[in-house]
C-alpha cells in the first residue's frame, strides 16, 4: 500500500510590525492635544465672535505649540506629533464654533418667530421680510458678535431661517384667505336651510291645529 504523505507544517505566523517612530509621536501628539480640546475649543469660539477665523487661528497657534513642545527622536516623528496634535484641535474648534453658531441661531430665530408671524399678519410678506436682514445684524451686534465669518454664517442662516417662517405664514393667510369665504358660505347655507325648515314647521303646525 501507499505510505501517505505527512501534512505540511503550516508556517509560523509572523510577528506584527512594532510601530514606527512617527506614528508612535502622531499618537502621541492626538492624545496630548485631547488633554486639552477644552481650552482650545472656548479660544475657537471666542475668536470666531471677535471677527476672525477661529478654526483657523487656533490651529496656528497649536502648530507652534506642538513645535515648541515636543522635538522627537527623528525630524519625521516631529512633524507626526505636530500633524496628530494639530489636526485634533482644528477638528474640536471647527465643531465648537458650527454648534456655536447653530446654537445662536436656533435661540434668535425661536425668540423672533411671533414677531415675524405677526409682522407678517399685519404687514404683508414682503414689509415683514425687508426687516429680516436688519434685525439678525441688531441681535448680532447687541450679543457683541463683530463682522467676520462667524457673523456672516449666523446673520445668513438667521435670514434663511425666519424667511422660511415668514412665507409659511403668508402662506398660511392666503390659504385661509382662498377657504374662508367657502367655509363661511357653506355655514350660512345650512344656517338659511335649518331656518326655512323652522319656518315650514311652523306654519304647517300653525295649519294643521
Amino acid at each position: 500500500p501507499a505510505v501517505p504523505t505527512p501534512a505540511a507544517t503550516p508556517a509560523a505566523a509572523e510577528p506584527p510590525a512594532a510601530p514606527t517612530p512617527e506614528a508612535i509621536a502622531r499618537d502621541q501628539g492626538v492624545a496630548a492635544a485631547q488633554a486639552t480640546l477644552d481650552t482650545w475649543r472656548a479660544r475657537a469660539v471666542a475668536l470666531s465672535r471677535a471677527g476672525a477665523d477661529g478654526p483657523a487661528r487656533v490651529r496656528v497657534e497649536a502648530r507652534d505649540n506642538a513645535r515648541a513642545a515636543y522635538a522627537g527622536p527623528t525630524p519625521g516623528a516631529a512633524d507626526a506629533f505636530v500633524e496628530g496634535a494639530v489636526s485634533t484641535v482644528h477638528a474640536a474648534a471647527s465643531q465648537a464654533v458650527a454648534e456655536d453658531l447653530a446654537s445662536w441661531v436656533s435661540q434668535a430665530v425661536n425668540n423672533d418667530r411671533n414677531f415675524f408671524v405677526n409682522g407678517v399678519r399685519r404687514e404683508g410678506l414682503d414689509h415683514a421680510l425687508a426687516l429680516v436682514e436688519p434685525r439678525g445684524r441688531e441681535l448680532l451686534v447687541d450679543d457683541q458678535i463683530m463682522e467676520g465669518p462667524y457673523f456672516q454664517s449666523a446673520l445668513a442662516s438667521y435670514v434663511a431661517h425666519v424667511g422660511t417662517i415668514a412665507s409659511a405664514a403668508s402662506a398660511d393667510l392666503e390659504r385661509r384667505a382662498a377657504t374662508g369665504p367657502t367655509a363661511d358660505l357653506v355655514a350660512h347655507l345650512r344656517r338659511l336651510r335649518l331656518e326655512e325648515r323652522g319656518m315650514f314647521d311652523a306654519v304647517f303646525a300653525a295649519a294643521t291645529t
